[in-house]
Parts: C-alpha cells; sequence; structure tokens
C-alpha cells in the first residue's frame, strides 16, 4: 500500500492550498488539491503536517488524518475493483471525502 504525503507548494505570505500526493502500484505519482489551506508559516515541512501551535492546526491535522485513511481505504477497495487510479480519480475522491459529490 502506497503511503500518502501532504505538502505545500508556495512560500507565499498568504494561506496556501495542501496537496496530497502517492505513487501506485506500477505508476507515476498522483497528486491534487485536498481543498485545504494553510498558511506556510503554519507548515513543518519535515512532518508534513501543520504545526501544532494552535488549536486550528491540531483540528487540520486531525482532518489530513481522516482524510488519509479515507484515500487509503477507497484506494485499496478500488484498486481490487480494476478501477484505475490516476488524478481524476484522486480529485473525485478527495471531492467525495469533503462532501462535494
Amino acid at each position: 500500500m502506497p503511503s500518502f504525503s501532504f505538502r505545500i507548494k508556495s512560500k507565499e505570505d498568504k494561506q496556501v492550498s495542501i496537496y496530497v500526493s502517492f505513487r501506485p502500484a506500477d505508476s507515476s505519482p498522483v497528486f491534487s488539491r485536498t481543498g485545504l489551506s494553510i498558511h506556510p508559516d503554519q507548515w513543518s515541512a519535515s512532518k508534513k503536517r501543520a504545526k501544532t501551535n494552535s488549536p486550528h492546526a491540531v483540528n487540520l491535522n486531525t482532518v489530513l488524518s481522516d482524510l488519509e485513511s479515507f484515500l487509503s481505504e477507497q484506494l485499496n477497495f478500488d484498486q481490487h475493483s480494476g478501477v484505475e487510479i490516476n488524478n481524476s480519480w484522486l480529485k473525485k475522491t478527495i471531492e467525495r471525502f469533503n462532501n462535494k459529490v
């Protein structure tokens, strides 16, 4: 099972998107925005999570962990069902997690 990695792509002095990525077996890397954002000063690149210096950051880390679990469960189910795992799959799965579909 691949491991999921969260990151931000910008150091601008404003809220920026958090991305998730992973590499499915025998495939190229897959990545998408999570629909969540954070200020770069509040992000730990080494831990790949929000710095836990505020209640908001602790809550954000909980949401990221929940998203990781959801993606892992969906990936396991969909791979066994023969669904193609790609950027589109990841985006739709994140939208389901965020109750947008």
